[in-house]
């Protein structure tokens, strides 16, 4: 070290000083770039992952009805009737996303009016997946003791009492999530030709949903889709 008589110079000193105070900011910055690193990892999926398909290969082990008819079976009862289904394009800003949904509606033996609407929904839009998921699966079961089948399907209706199974995707790579009720994933099984669908799922009530009356249990049902 540069001396003066026996001391270090005011230079020498100043020199120390800077040195080790860029030492210090340098590990700092390193330590916050580090730390950065390893808080913004990127949540978009890699274009190299391949969507998953909104049909399946196999549906599930249930009597099939004829075309344009559905059977459910719920409480140890069998039902038929002529669903409502639709396949389509749900479309967004940045893609096309393939879409199925269902209605149907039914009279219990003991007179109660029951619906159930299925939804299932591939989003082809990575933009979305942070939001929503990239597969979305929807089972809305509606039930009305007093029998009223025109208002069963009015869920802001007094007297209607809802019910629900949903879960999603987040993204390809992803294991299913369940928010409500429980099933397998897929819930709702598409064939191929979109005309067969089955849905097996339990549905429960949700937080803040009029649940005093609600279904509560499982829902077999059969679709024969006639567009």
């Amino acid at each position: 070290m540069t001396q003066f008589n026996g001391k270090p110079t005011l230079i020498a000193l100043m020199m120390i000083t800077g040195i080790a105070t860029m030492l210090l900011v340098a590990c700092g910055n390193d330590q916050d770039s580090a730390s950065e690193a390893s808080m913004s990892v990127d949540p978009e999926p890699s274009e190299e992952l391949a969507f998953l398909p909104i049909h399946s290969e196999a549906l599930h082990d249930l009597p099939i009805p004829e075309l344009g008819q559905f059977r459910v079976e719920i409480e140890g009862e069998v039902h038929e009737g002529a669903p409502q289904c639709r396949m389509s394009m749900f479309e967004t800003p940045g893609a096309e996303n393939p879409r199925f949904y269902a209605y149907a509606s039914w009279q219990m033996n003991d007179g109660s009016a029951m619906s159930v609407y299925l939804e299932r929904l591939v989003y082809h839009d990575r933009s979305v997946w942070r939001q929503v998921g990239h597969v979305r699966e929807i089972v809305r079961f509606q039930n009305r003791p007093d029998g009223n089948r025109n208002r069963v399907a009015q869920s802001d209706s007094r007297g209607t009492y809802i019910a629900w199974m949903t879960q999603s995707v987040p993204r390809p790579d992803s294991a299913p999530e369940l928010y409500s009720g429980s099933a397998e994933f897929p819930a709702i099984r598409i064939a191929r030709d979109e005309a067969l669908v089955t849905m097996l799922a339990t549905v429960e009530p949700a937080d803040g949903d009029k649940g005093e009356q609600a279904y509560r249990g499982e829902i077999r049902l059969a679709l024969h889709c006639e567009y």
